[in-house]
């Protein structure tokens, strides 16, 4: 495990001074810097002016704000600043082998454990379960629209292809060990919202009671050939990022590509739609 905090990168006064006064024994009363500069091609003029600069030097340090002003900005990121008579800095540690050691840090005086990854994966879990939530809410809200507009049985027929698709997905998931993330969530909508597309699509292509076969098969041919062609273009636009290297990416297009390729293959089976006794009669 490697570490880094601004001691790494500054140095406090007494070693500055320590690394001035190894500086002063091993190059300059030694005489290699001028011997060195010389070599290089440096005039007597330049050389002298080295040795007088650093001579003024002796007694000199960087203070910690001089110094932060030229840092760069990862490196700023480490100091924290002075409040209430405390000042803080960060120190970032690297190549962790054994996290949960790490946790008695906590029972230091004067050292907070902050582990941004634990963090940020708990954010992201309990953002998961809100969409899951929200998935879960969508789908029966579609389903109440579609009962109160077609009927509770046709209403269940229509929504069990972009349900069937959402279980294919999180099934071919599995199987394939895909990552199960935030974005497959959102995916899940997608393919609701498409799902729910096709098999009205297919379910009004028979809408008319007094029409004849012939004029019911010509209208699911044609729903047919649009709707194959949406899904089409849909996995043009969204399920090519299934080949993409970055996993979550990956993951979204995978998701939407199975679910949107159930609800193309389902859809058709919807049929026809309940009619009314009166109606038939």
């Amino acid at each position: 495990m490697a570490y880094q905090g601004i001691s790494d990168c500054w140095p406090d006064q007494h070693n500055q001074q320590m690394n001035y006064l190894l500086l002063d024994k091993t190059l300059y009363q030694s005489g290699l810097l001028k011997q060195y500069m010389r070599e290089l091609g440096f005039s007597d003029q330049a050389i002298n002016t080295e040795l007088k600069q650093f001579s003024d030097a002796k007694n000199s340090s960087i203070s910690l704000p001089e110094w932060l002003s030229t840092a760069d900005e990862a490196k700023q990121q480490l100091w924290l600043g002075c409040d209430a008579g405390r000042c803080l800095s960060m120190v970032v540690l690297t190549g962790i082998t054994d996290l949960p050691a790490l946790s008695a840090l906590q029972t230091l005086q004067g050292v907070a454990w902050v582990d941004q990854v634990d963090q940020l994966s708990s954010l992201f879990a309990r953002y998961r379960v809100r969409v899951s939530m929200l998935l879960i809410a969508a789908y029966l809200l579609v389903f109440t629209g579609l009962g109160l507009k077609f009927g509770w049985r046709n209403a269940l027929k229509i929504t069990s292809i972009p349900v069937v698709a959402a279980l294919v997905s999180l099934a071919m998931m599995g199987w394939f060990d895909q990552l199960f993330s935030l974005f497959n969530l959102f995916a899940l909508l997608l393919v609701l919202g498409i799902g729910v597309d096709d098999a009205i699509f297919f379910f009004m292509a028979d809408s008319s009671a007094a029409s004849s076969n012939d004029a019911v098969h010509d209208r699911r041919a044609s729903t047919s050939l649009a709707v194959t062609l949406s899904a089409l273009t849909t996995l043009l636009a969204f399920g090519l990022l299934a080949v993409s290297s970055t996993e979550i990416v990956h993951a979204f297009g995978f998701t939407v590509a199975t679910g949107i390729l159930t609800a193309l293959a389902l859809s058709p089976l919807v049929g026809h739609r309940a009619r009314d006794p009166e109606v038939i009669k």
